[in-house]
């Protein structure tokens, strides 16, 4: 029986993404959708659209958050700075919209807890097993 490490380097030859590379890529695309929701309803507050702002910043920045990791290659901005890549674990291509959407939302009802989980075996959060994606080295 293989252990889950070697079943891993040849399944995903790039390698999975450690643990801190993840983090430090979603710190960087948190602070990217909290800058969207606070530049996008600040500057709509200048004029005057108070309730409109405050919408409009949560869509985008929400969005952002929601679907970045659907962007190119399974890379949002964090992502490309930490050269790693969300992938589908079938596949092995850039994960599609709806699987970012799928494991990002679980993020809002999960928090910390989700982050457990990638410290184990295949290096996957919650989200990660539903969307049926892995989080893997760029070359």
């Amino acid at each position: 029986m293989k252990l889950a490490s070697e079943k891993c380097s040849q399944q995903y030859p790039r390698g999975l993404a450690a643990p801190a590379r993840r983090l430090a890529a979603q710190t960087i695309d948190s602070a990217i959708s909290f800058f969207l929701m606070v530049v996008i309803g600040g500057l709509l507050s200048f004029i005057s659209l108070h309730s409109i702002a405050s919408l409009l910043g949560m869509i985008v920045g929400g969005g952002y958050f929601l679907f970045s990791d659907g962007m190119g290659e399974g890379q949002s901005i964090g992502k490309k700075v930490m050269k790693i890549s969300v992938v589908d674990e079938s596949t092995i291509s850039g994960c599609s919209y709806l699987q970012s959407f799928v494991r990002n939302f679980l993020k809002f009802f999960l928090l910390f807890l989700d982050w457990i989980f990638v410290f184990f075996g295949d290096r996957k959060r919650l989200g990660d097993m539903i969307a049926s994606t892995v989080v893997v080295n760029m070359k």
